[in-house]
């Protein structure tokens, strides 16, 4: 079970890499909590 896998490796952090169609709130906000790292190619027209 990935869970049971998972509480085996408290140390590892999970990284989510995604294309600019993914940089986006809908996409990236449920990951907020998360232990992870976003890595997100944005679009060249976009404005921060």
């Amino acid at each position: 079970m990935l869970g049971e896998a998972r509480k085996a490796h408290q140390d590892v952090v999970d990284i989510v890499a995604a294309d600019a169609r993914y940089g986006n709130a809908q996409f990236l906000g449920p990951l907020q909590g998360q232990r992870c790292g976003t890595v997100v190619r944005l679009r060249k027209d976009r404005v921060l």
